[in-house]
């Protein structure tokens, strides 16, 4: 029978753990609250130079700190209540690269 193994899941020969053990252990560096740009250049998406509010870490499958983004003040949504910033309708799933501190 074949077993599936997943990327994340494989071991780092040179510390002993798995690929999404390091990535879990590396801190969202955007603080909540803060105001960023997206700048991705995906041609799917049009939100690139749009800018929002830093309102939820969050993490991807494999460990990956990633950015929930909304508006500052916008009716309380109780999933995404953080430090006073409020957002009826969260954006994406943005990685650090993606994004551009404005302050």
């Amino acid at each position: 029978m074949t077993q599936i193994v997943f990327i994340h899941d494989l071991v780092n020969q040179q510390t002993g753990k798995t690929f999404k053990e390091e990535k879990l252990e590396i801190n969202h560096s955007i603080p909540l609250g803060s105001l960023v740009e997206v700048n991705h250049q995906d041609e799917e998406d049009d939100d690139v130079g749009v800018r929002l509010y830093v309102v939820g870490h969050v993490r991807d499958c494999d460990g990956t700190p990633l950015y929930r983004l909304g508006m500052k003040g916008a009716p309380l949504r109780d999933d995404w209540q953080q430090e006073g910033f409020y957002s009826r309708k969260t954006f994406g799933n943005y990685g650090e690269d993606s994004l551009t501190v404005i302050k």
